[in-house]
This record gives structure tokens, sequence and C-alpha cells, in this order.
């Protein structure tokens, strides 16, 4: 009884690890999305609004129509990649800058989290 016991729980402990090296964190998430242009993971990570700016057009919008800027952007300027360049944060949020690679050239994208969630991000030449 005393293995089976001692057996189950580190069979629980290697879920629980193995589980979280899967875990990216937003950070890592939004990276991803870009490069992948996931608009839907990218707008699961959008706060309740988003201050969104692309190019000339800059509003704030609620997550599905950030959302559908962002996809329509994609449709326009196919995406190969995206990077972070550079990353930081405070006590209350986060930012990075990145490159976002498409065939018609390079555009530097900036975002803002806050509690985990865009709060704003910027695509510009």
């Amino acid at each position: 009884m005393k293995y089976l016991l001692q057996v189950s729980i580190i069979m629980l402990l290697m879920h629980t690890s193995h589980s979280f090296s899967y875990a990216q964190s937003p950070l890592k998430s939004i990276e991803t999305s870009l490069a992948t242009k996931d608009i839907s993971t990218l707008q699961h990570l959008f706060s309740e609004k988003v201050d969104l700016s692309i190019l000339n057009s800059e509003d704030t919008y609620k997550p599905r129509e950030a959302a559908n800027k962002i996809a329509f952007f994609f449709r326009i300027h196919k995406v190969s990649h995206f990077e972070i360049r550079h990353q930081g944060s405070s006590s209350i949020s986060q930012f990075a800058i990145g490159d976002l690679f498409t065939e018609d050239g390079i555009y530097e994208v900036y975002f803002v989290l806050k509690r985990g969630k865009i709060v704003e991000l910027t695509i510009d030449r």
C-alpha cells in the first residue's frame, strides 16, 4: 500500500512538471501568435479593451474588433515571421518590441500587457 502511494505521488509530480513545461508565458504566446497569424489565440490574450494602432489607424476596441483589424492587416501584408527584439517589465506591466517580417517589408510591433493581457498593440513601419 505504501509503495502504491509513493508511485502515485511520483506519477502526479511528473505529470505536473510536464504540464508546466508546456505552458507559455504571455509574451511567448503573443510572439507565436503573431508569427503564425493565429488571430484566435491573440484575441484571447486581449484585455476587455485594447488600444490598437495599425499604421495610420488608431482607436480603442473590444477584443473581437481588434482581432478583426489585425486579421485584415494580415490579409494585406503576408507575414513570414515575428521576432521579439526587446522586452521589459515594471511592477504593473510588461512590454515588448519586435519585428514583423512580411512580403512587403518589416513592421515594428509594440505591445503592453497588464495582468497578462494585451492592453495596447501598435503595428507601424
